[in-house]
């Protein structure tokens, strides 16, 4: 199963970031943080500020950086470690893993970034596909700073006390390439001579651009989705959203996208404004959003469950078994940080599982550890998550549940 990944890929340089630490930044740098997102990250303050937000709703987010300066100040006054990053590469990390052949789009491929990529993984030169390795070379490392913070850390600041409710992260970028949608020439070509031997396609990043819509290299990337489709109208594409904090920028990039498949998480979902708490209002939401769009699916994964609203050539049960494959594999990642690794069993959220027998009591039908509700020509799913208790990485869990979860649909569309 050969699938297209694009359009991120970076390096994650992570830290485990603690309040006592934040206080002694506060302190050390004289800084007057505030616990409200700045529009991106042009000081230490403002990194700060951004790290505050998240833990004080104990969500994430990404913001960019503009200046080196600002870059490299965050670089030195930090400890690191390594790992992949981006969207897109993470995914096709997965893919690769569990028996797809992932093209994917490499901004910079670099060998140390190749180094983290699954072998395989492939790329495309000369008409031809390698191992990310082997078409390696010297060049620019693409680096995301990757805070991660735990439930319960604690930081008292003027105006109050934040306390994490929730494991979870905050990323600040400084990313030219990815900031463009850059893509190799030769993948571009490849993907569009090659087009009959693929069988899907994931795509992220838009998130990383300033303004997404208005940007030529978004709209080149856009036409290309465009033009994949319209060559090959059965190709299963799927877009990863990300941290867009304008509604109209978010409502402009999902009108463009010509697209089978839109995932995000509830923060995102939020951008977009009228959501109603808990899981009816991401039910409804999401119902109301595919229906609007006119698209096949919209997928939303938070903490507690993922939703699914659904109108297309695959059977509720089958798109419940592709979601809990993928809440197992991002459980698994979570537990031990491989998708592979050896975890205890994991107990089902018990907000999950209370939402499905809610929505159990709102006339759905239970499937596996979900339920899911006929409503004309659609339906929609809900699975609940899994618990990890003191998780080893909150970085690219909903990457992982995405990509198993494609993998799965797109085997369930294939058997048809």
């Amino acid at each position: 199963m050969r699938v297209i990944c694009g359009y991120n890929v970076n390096i994650d340089a992570v830290h485990n970031i603690s309040g006592g630490e934040i206080s002694r930044q506060i302190a050390d740098f004289g800084l007057k943080p505030k616990t409200k997102l700045p529009e991106k990250i042009e000081s230490l303050e403002d990194l700060v500020s951004g790290i505050l937000f998240c833990m004080k709703r104990g969500s994430g987010a990404e913001l960019l950086i503009d200046d080196p300066e600002v870059a490299g100040l965050i670089e030195k006054t930090f400890a690191w470690q390594n790992r992949l990053g981006g969207n897109a590469g993470n995914m096709a990390n997965v893919l690769a893993q569990i028996g797809s052949e992932p093209v994917l789009s490499v901004p910079s491929l670099t060998v140390r970034q190749a180094s983290f990529l699954h072998p395989g993984v492939k790329v495309a030169k000369n008409d031809m596909l390698q191992p990310a390795l082997l078409a390696a070379k010297e060049g620019e490392d693409l680096t995301h700073f990757v805070f991660q913070f735990s439930a319960g850390e604690k930081v008292a600041i003027t105006e109050e006390t934040v306390v994490s409710p929730f494991d979870n992260r905050f990323i600040a970028s400084f990313d030219s390439l990815n900031r463009r949608l850059y893509t190799d020439p030769d993948f571009d070509s490849y993907c569009r001579d090659h087009l009959d031997d693929m069988e899907g396609a994931l795509v992220a990043g838009f998130h990383l651009v300033n303004f997404p819509c208005l940007e030529e290299s978004v709209k080149e990337r856009l036409e290309q989705i465009r033009s994949w489709k319209k060559k090959r109208p059965e190709l299963y594409v799927h877009a990863e959203m990300g941290s867009i904090q304008r509604q109209e920028m978010m409502r402009c990039l999902l009108e463009s996208l010509a697209v089978d498949s839109i995932g995000m998480n509830e923060d995102e979902l939020a951008v977009l404004g009228g959501l109603e708490p808990g899981s009816r209002g991401i039910l409804d939401a999401s119902r109301t959003l595919r229906s609007h769009l006119g698209i096949s699916r919209i997928c939303v994964h938070t903490r507690e469950y993922v939703v699914s609203a659904v109108r297309g050539p695959i059977e509720p049960e089958e798109e419940i078994a592709a979601i809990e494959r993928g809440v197992d594999i991002a459980a698994t990642l979570a537990a031990t940080g491989s998708i592979f690794g050896e975890r205890p069993s994991l107990n089902v959220n018990r907000a999950g599982a209370s939402a499905v027998n809610d929505f159990c009591g709102k006339g759905a039908r239970r499937s596996g550890s979900g339920a899911y509700k006929r409503l004309g020509t659609e339906f929609l799913c809900l699975v609940p998550s899994l618990n990890v208790e003191n998780p080893k990485t909150t970085v690219g869990l909903g990457d992982s549940m995405t990509a198993a979860t494609f993998f799965y649909e797109l085997a369930s569309r294939q058997d048809l």
